[in-house]
C-alpha cells in the first residue's frame, strides 16, 4: 500500500475539498458572526448547520474512495478523521441532551 499525500480518485478529491470548504465556512462564521456580528441569525443558523453536515458527507465519500476506489492518501485519511470527529461530536451532544 503506497501512501500518497493527494488523493487520486474523484471521490477522494471531493471528500478533501468538502472538508476544506467546511472548515473555511466555520472560520468565516466565527469571524463574521461571533467577532464582528455582521451576519443575521438566520444566515448563521443555515451556514452553521451546513458546516456540521458537510464533513459527515465527506466522511462517507472518503470511505467510498478508500474501499471502492482503493485510494489511500494522507489528505483522504484526514478528511475521514475530520468527518468522524464531527459525527462523534454531534452524537455526543445528542446523548448529553437526553440525560
Amino acid at each position: 500500500m503506497k501512501l500518497t499525500i493527494l488523493p487520486s480518485s474523484r471521490a477522494g478529491k471531493w471528500a478533501v475539498w468538502l472538508v476544506i470548504g467546511s472548515l473555511l465556512v466555520m472560520l468565516l462564521l466565527f469571524l463574521l458572526a461571533e467577532k464582528l456580528n455582521l451576519l443575521p441569525d438566520g444566515v448563521v443558523i443555515v451556514l452553521g448547520a451546513a458546516s456540521q453536515l458537510v464533513p459527515i458527507a465527506a466522511f462517507i465519500i472518503a470511505l467510498f474512495a478508500w474501499f471502492k476506489s482503493k485510494d489511500h492518501a494522507l489528505l483522504l485519511i484526514l478528511a475521514a478523521v475530520t468527518g468522524l470527529a464531527v459525527l462523534t461530536g454531534i452524537v455526543a451532544t445528542m446523548i448529553s441532551e437526553l440525560t
